[in-house]
Parts: C-alpha cells; structure tokens; sequence
C-alpha cells in the first residue's frame, strides 16, 4: 500500500529529483521513485542503524540494501564505512561518494536574531515565504564521520 501511494504521490507530483536519507526505509521512497520514472534518485546514508543482527535482521538489511542499490542513481554517504556498511563495499566503490557534512552550520548559526534573519531572507529573494525547517530524527544510533561517536 505504501509504495503504491508513494509512486502515485511522486507520478502526480513530477519531480526532478528525490533525495532520501532514511536508512534502510530508502529501500520504499526509492521504489517508489523509480516506479514514477523520476530522473534522479539520491540514497543517503547518514549513519550505521543499530538493529538485530540475527539471522532474520541480517536478511531483511540485506534485502533492503538490494532494493536501495538497485533502485538509486547515486548512493551518498557521510563516510567511507557509513557507505560499506549501508550499500556494500563493491557497490558502493563503483556508484558511492562521500560527503563528510552536507550542512554548513556555520551558515545558519549567523542567524542569531531578527535583523540578521531579515537579512538572510533579502540576500535569498525570500522577503514573502514561508520557510519550513525540516529536524528528520534523533535517536540513539552509531554516527561514523571519520570517527566512531555514539550518542546518548
């Protein structure tokens, strides 16, 4: 049912490009997306899901990873392990890249009151929109940017 409404929701909707970075749920949005003959297909790794590594858990990432891998243009990821462990080392050394941090904070810790914010909008054309923050999940999981960080 889920992928049905996403291949419908991403053929009504024509985009260019979808981006996903959910983990192991890429294996769906990605479906979905090239179920609706969208162009681009981005898979994002962030981090290394801490889940059951039994037999059934080690089916089901496998599964999943296939479906991702097959159905993404381009498979990103925050490290070189992040993109091994998410994608599969040959796979992701063929079709993977890098990138460390794909968010400047810098840029946005500027944003300490109202007239730098209003500065912002004006510099950007966006004297009139709405700007809509997306904060996707915070949970415990490993984080491997280079480094092994777990957070609690």
């Amino acid at each position: 049912y889920l992928l049905k409404e996403l291949t419908n929701f991403f053929k009504e909707e024509k985009f260019d490009i979808i981006h996903t970075h959910i983990n192991y749920a890429n294996s769906y949005i990605s479906k979905a997306a090239k179920n609706a003959k969208i162009p681009l297909v981005i898979s994002h790794a962030h981090s290394i899901v801490k889940s059951n590594n039994n037999f059934l858990g080690k089916i089901y990432k496998n599964i999943q990873r296939n479906i991702i891998v097959k159905n993404s243009d381009v498979l990103l990821a925050t490290s070189y392990e992040t993109g091994i462990i998410n994608y599969g080392e040959s796979t992701f050394c063929k079709k993977g890249k890098v990138i460390r941090n794909g968010v400047v904070l810098s840029d946005f810790l500027r944003i300490n009151n109202f007239k730098k914010g209003e500065a912002l909008k004006k510099e950007y054309n966006l004297s009139d929109e709405i700007i809509i923050t997306n904060i996707s999940i915070i949970i415990d999981e490993i984080l491997i940017l280079g480094f092994t960080f777990k957070a609690s």
